[in-house]
């Protein structure tokens, strides 16, 4: 491959003199590479970091990192190895060519396991011994194929990159089988040694399927190979040849995933695995060449956590938006306990991250950093998939310990999580009758919910439910909405329905022919047409289910458009009752100024208590009609001496329209009680159905 990417290089760039030298591996690169006799070398990171120990005042330096090699380790299939250490048993070695990077990596490799190189002697076996011969820096995969056939090898390392044809025509014989590296050996080849370098080989793994016969992820190490100039060689032109040599690296990884596209078991791994900048390394580097950005990977951390921090913060705010600081406020004032041992368990499982990310980061890649390890620690508890538990025996039993976080974690926090949620999957009944339906939406309109909930009403006529319809759901409308979750319970029975209060679809859906009253709210941005247009809507509505009892009542902003609603209510199916603010007030001031102290007695008429007076209109009882005002009041006294229940005047429809009739005079209308008449009463309490007195039969009539 190095021979390959040289001469890749040498096409894409002739006119700088680019000529490849061929050698017989890396120890001959780094020589040559010394006395000059070449300007750049390829070479593993490694096997440099060992030379520089070892040659002080080289002048050999380091101008970038090209890409990686993973450390393969192929044995015979009839040879049954359970770990790592199993391989010292073993006969007979291939590891590479001497004075290859190969060769010097598994020297490593086996120093790891306490068989040095050394030891091995005549076990070792050379590609001289091929009956074909093999190019320079070739991998002798016929001689392999054959070896292992034959029984006369049981295991062979290489270092390259995954996917190679020769590797894959070699796990595609039939022959031999990858080992993975066992934790120990990963703990002890990735070590940081502080004396001469940092970390100059990585976690890797080759992804399972890359060949055949592999069906599992297989751990190993992975070596950065590295692009090397002379200490005097030119930075620009050293910065050139680093950008040509990956752009060519890359175009030959393309070309060998096609060679291997056809074979169903082979394929090129896209990733390769993060590692330490080289700025962190001890290598010695070219001066004016800046390695690998080093500033990158530092940030690159921080504006993960920055950028997460943002996304918390925003649905902190989103959250404090719709009132969920409210909510939790409750919860945590009704019971304490959830939030106490929630918090235990995110202690817990930050306990068992940490733990886990310490004793793993050297040799697991699912651990390398405190976000891995916190992501495979929430995958391993809450799913129990064992792709991402750790390697170490240690690791394995701190895990295991923080497996009974997720029951645990489940328990304690479902039951919450769906107090907490459960008022907002709450939904408007199917085919709701005999409701209260409110068109648009205002800060008064929480009041009016208040009055028609209050537990007065509640007490004498039970709860009815309360709709509101309306195209403007606002965060305040939201908040009541989600005010039933304990909080409020006038709203328990509060719906919200979100369409045009003027479309005729949107009044069906809020099922407006089936109401007891609907309230028309003014509405600031629209004015008073919104509120005639939904009249008009309603009167449709009414008219084609053939009702004929609608209650509607409509306020106003402008008292000149009243004139307007009077008109609409000679015809009206129903009821029909404008309501002018603005007059109201008028009215209530003049009255305050005529007669001091009048202002208490209207609010008392108008607010809901257990201490006041209330305005009410009830059916009259059939024996009552023929009678006048007057006897059928005195009536109504005596028959309530200790709660009474005052009558006040007579509802009556007058030309189309309701008309209040207070406290009639002698021949004037509402005189004598007429068929369709309402009695209006003051009472402190709402009065119960059938509460009017029946007269009995021949009673005296005054006219």
């Amino acid at each position: 491959m190095y021979w390959r990417l040289a001469g890749a290089v040498a096409q894409e760039v002739p006119a700088r003199g680019v000529h490849p030298v061929m050698t017989q591996g890396v120890e001959e690169s780094l020589e040559k590479l010394e006395r000059g006799e070449v300007r750049f070398a390829l070479a593993q990171q490694d096997v440099v970091s060992e030379y520089f120990l070892n040659t002080p005042g080289t002048r050999v330096k380091v101008v970038g990192r090209i890409f990686f090699e993973y450390l393969h380790i192929f044995v015979r299939d009839s040879v049954h190895v359970e770990q790592t250490s199993d391989l010292a048993r073993l006969r007979l070695w291939w590891v590479g060519e001497p004075g290859s990077g190969t060769r010097l990596t598994a020297s490593r490799f086996l120093d790891s396991l306490g068989t040095p190189l050394s030891s091995l002697g005549g076990r070792i076996l050379l590609s001289s011994a091929s009956p074909r011969t093999e190019a320079k820096g070739s991998i002798p995969v016929d001689l392999l194929i054959q070896e292992f056939r034959n029984d006369r090898l049981d295991v062979a390392m290489l270092v390259a990159t995954p996917g190679l044809p020769p590797i894959c025509e070699l796990m595609g014989s039939g022959t031999v089988s990858l080992l993975p590296l066992d934790p120990k050996t990963l703990r002890e080849l990735t070590a940081e040694e502080e004396t001469h370098y940092r970390r100059q080989t990585v976690l890797g793994r080759i992804p399972a399927n890359t060949y055949a016969n592999q069906s599992e992820p297989v751990a190993t190490i992975a070596v950065p190979v590295l692009f090397l100039a002379r200490e005097n060689e030119h930075p620009e032109t050293a910065r050139f040849l680093l950008q040509a040599t990956r752009e060519a690296w890359a175009r030959l990884v393309a070309k060998n995933r096609e060679a291997v596209a056809g074979k169903t078991a082979c394929k090129i791994p896209d990733n390769s695995p993060e590692a330490a900048p080289l700025g962190k390394s001890k290598l010695h580097f070219l001066a004016g060449v800046e390695v690998d950005d080093p500033l990158w990977p530092r940030l690159r951390p921080l504006i993960k956590w920055i950028a997460l921090l943002l996304a918390l913060s925003t649905l902190g705010f989103w959250g404090y938006q719709r009132g969920w600081h409210e909510q939790v406020r409750i919860l945590w004032r009704q019971d304490r306990l959830p939030f106490l041992l929630a918090l235990l368990l995110a202690l817990g499982i930050a306990l068992v991250t940490l733990t886990t990310y310490l004793l793993e980061r050297g040799i697991n890649e699912h651990f390398s950093t405190l976000g891995e390890s916190f992501w495979s620690i929430t995958i391993y508890l809450f799913s129990g998939l064992e792709g991402r538990s750790p390697y170490t025996e240690e690791g394995r039993i701190v895990a295991a310990l923080g497996l009974l976080l997720g029951p645990a974690f489940f328990a304690v926090t479902s039951g919450w999580m769906a107090r907490f949620f459960i008022h907002r999957e709450k939904r408007m009944p199917y085919n709701l009758k005999d409701h209260f339906l409110l068109l648009n939406w205002s800060p008064r309109a929480a009041d009016v919910v208040r009055e028609l909930h209050h537990p007065i009403i509640r007490e004498r006529e039970g709860t009815f439910v309360v709709v509101v319809l309306t195209d403007d759901e606002s965060m305040e409308l939201r908040r009541f909405k989600e005010a039933g979750s304990g909080r409020d319970e006038a709203f328990e029975d509060f719906f919200i329905s979100v369409g045009n209060p003027t479309d005729e679809r949107a009044l069906c859906n809020a099922n407006a022919a089936d109401t007891r009253s609907i309230l028309i709210l003014s509405n600031d941005e629209h004015g008073d047409e919104r509120t005639i247009r939904s009249v008009l809507m309603l009167r449709k509505i009414a008219r084609e289910v053939g009702r004929t009892d609608l209650h509607v009542v409509a306020e106003l902003t402008d008292p000149a458009n009243q004139s307007v609603l009077e008109e609409l209510a000679k015809d009206f199916p129903g009821l029909l009752e404008p309501i002018s603010g603005m007059q109201i007030r008028t009215f209530l001031l003049s009255q305050a100024a005529l007669s001091a102290g009048i202002v208490g007695f209207y609010s008392e008429l108008l607010k809901i208590s257990p201490v006041t007076n209330e305005m009410y209109t009830l059916d009259l009882p059939p024996g009552a009609l023929g009678m006048t005002f007057r006897d059928y009041a005195a009536m109504v006294l005596k028959t309530y001496p200790d709660e009474p229940l005052v009558p006040v005047g007579v509802q009556r429809m007058i030309d189309g329209r309701s008309r209040m009739l207070t406290n009639p005079r002698r021949g004037a209308p509402g005189w004598v009680l007429e068929a369709g008449d309402r009695l209006l009463v003051m009472a402190y309490l709402p009065p119960l159905p059938g509460a009017l007195p029946i007269p009995q039969t021949g009673e005296p009539l005054r006219p």
